[in-house]
């Protein structure tokens, strides 16, 4: 057991450098931001100001991000891009101090990292900020009170659902919070009872909903389905971020209160009529469906 807990720790050491020389080998030619968490809402958060600091700066940024949300940077128009694997175990990175020690002293100010508790421990971190507000004011350090907000832009294709009917979208799965099947389920049930067509918003391994109509598409396509839906209706997701400029209602619901308040969809300041509700193990479930019932019959 020792044998195998000294090798987990040699393993993350040897993550941590490796990660460091890349961002060091990486910094000698451009200034970065390090997208660090492998989430598609972290990454557009990061986004979000980047070309607002690139003008400010008048420079140009190289974006250090993981791989699978090249999509998202795409996206977004950013060029000067470098994806990392899975294999770096950026998690690792994350809450390591002799990471932050390096970063001040071999990289400095040429190094950016907009995520909220790498340089900030959760107690001492400004709870009154958004991760929007604490990205420009805290990481970037934009000048501009009210800087231009940028948003994911997609490639308008055919919707892959019949948009002559009345339909939600659910959203079951989150990488970071959790609610019970039911409550989704039972909402479902009622929609359906009042004629709406309900999808599942899943991926490969994924389960829709019982009931529901399984949708296993792209991003993009969720974004254009969720152009015409009645409703986006799910756990509080990074999928909603994404779709947060092109959705007409989105219905989120959050399992702490923290998340509540740092990740609120309202501070990307779009047309989207957004909906926020918090579920715990202490809430009455049957309180919060009827709820969300009722936001969505207004």
């Amino acid at each position: 057991m020792k044998i195998k807990k000294y090798l987990g720790k040699l393993r993350r050491r040897i993550v941590i450098l490796n990660t460091l020389f890349l961002l060091k080998r990486l910094s000698r030619k451009s200034k970065l931001v390090f997208a660090i968490p492998p989430c598609a809402g972290d990454t557009l958060f990061s986004c979000a100001f980047f070309k607002e600091l690139e003008r400010q700066e008048n420079c140009n940024y190289k974006l250090v991000i993981y791989k699978k949300y090249k999509y998202i940077v795409e996206g977004f128009g950013i060029k000067n891009a470098h994806y990392y694997s899975s294999e770096l175990g950026v998690s690792n990175f994350l809450y390591s101090k002799r990471a932050k020690e390096y970063i001040k002293d071999k990289i400095g100010t040429t190094f950016l990292i907009p995520y909220l508790w790498f340089f900030y421990e959760k107690e001492k971190y400004n709870k009154d900020m958004d991760v929007l507000t604490f990205i420009k004011k805290e990481v970037y350090k934009l000048k501009n009170d009210n800087p231009k907000i940028e948003y994911v832009k997609i490639k308008e294709t055919k919707p892959k659902i019949d948009i002559t009917k009345k339909y939600v979208i659910l959203l079951p799965y989150s990488f970071s919070a959790y609610i019970p099947e039911d409550i989704l389920k039972t909402i479902a049930d009622k929609l359906k009872e009042k004629g709406y067509l309900c999808y599942s918003n899943v991926c490969k391994g994924q389960k829709e909903i019982p009931g529901t109509i399984r949708f296993d598409y792209s991003m993009n396509d969720l974004a254009i389905a969720s152009r015409y839906a009645n409703a986006i209706i799910g756990v509080r997701t990074g999928g909603m971020d994404y779709i947060v400029s092109y959705a007409k209602r989105i219905f989120a619901i959050y399992d702490n209160d923290i998340d509540k308040h740092v990740y609120n969809l309202d501070q990307w300041q779009t047309k989207c009529i957004i909906k926020e509700y918090l579920y715990n193990k202490r809430n009455e479930t049957n309180s919060l469906i009827t709820q969300v019932l009722n936001d969505f019959d207004k």
